[in-house]
């Protein structure tokens, strides 16, 4: 278990470096501090969880809870922060044919979906902390895969309203 738990950061690591080499557009820069962030962001997150693990895994009588709850909803939040300053590129953020078509349409979908994830984030937060621990999973869920869907359509009508726009 310890070689998965220190492999997969080191993993995602390494991909995150190669990513700007494999963008085809070579509109993902390696020098882009929102990589780096983003980079240090799942790394961090990863090496949490697989001490969180370890840690789990010496103390046969504790089950996940609380602390295993904020820091998801925490790490969606700044997953969110970030989304709204990622540039178009292949790999990272919503790849949508519309998105993609469109940097107008990246932007204001990426916008919207990231201050959506930050706020799911932050309330969830405080539904880990506050609410009772059965309700957090089904809630927090349902709320990301919320989010997903909406982007996904934001950014089709995003796209559908440029459009127009354009043949005005």
């Amino acid at each position: 278990m310890w070689l998965l738990t220190t492999a997969l950061p080191l993993g995602v690591y390494l991909l995150m470096a190669a990513l700007p080499r494999l963008d085809p557009r070579r509109r993902l820069d390696g020098s882009n501090r929102s990589l780096h962030k983003l980079t240090l962001l799942l790394v961090g997150c990863l090496s949490g969880l697989a001490c969180y693990s370890l840690y789990l895994a010496q103390h046969p009588g504790l089950l996940p809870g609380r602390e295993l709850h904020v820091g998801l909803a925490l790490f969606v939040a700044l997953l969110g922060n970030y989304l709204t300053t990622v540039q178009p590129n292949y790999f990272l953020g919503v790849r949508t044919p519309w998105t993609l078509q469109s940097d107008q349409v990246w932007t204001q979908t990426h916008r919207l979906t990231g201050w959506l994830l930050f706020g799911v984030g932050l309330a969830s937060v405080l539904l880990a902390l506050l609410g009772p621990e059965e309700w957090f999973q089904p809630v927090f869920l349902g709320l990301v895969l919320g989010i997903v869907l909406l982007s996904l359509g934001y950014s089709y009508w995003a796209y559908q309203q440029q459009i127009k726009k354009l043949q005005l």
